[in-house]
């Protein structure tokens, strides 16, 4: 029979920073921080349309239930 291995640390590690990145993420969206966030960072290299254009890409999901 195969012998199946344990994930060696590492790919535990990159496992765990991607979980930690996408719960990060749907946060970021259930809260509206997205916007926020630009607004905070001031980015001179982000154009405003591009602002704009990340910001609208998160609504409220709780606009999208009325």
């Amino acid at each position: 029979p195969a012998v199946i291995k344990p994930p060696s640390l590492t790919q535990r590690v990159i496992v765990s920073v991607l979980s930690e990145a996408a719960k990060n993420a749907k946060l970021l969206r259930e809260f509206q921080l997205i916007p926020k966030l630009l607004l905070t960072l001031r980015d001179q290299s982000l154009s405003q349309p591009t602002i704009a254009a990340i910001g609208n890409g998160f609504p409220n999901s709780y606009d999208l239930l009325r």
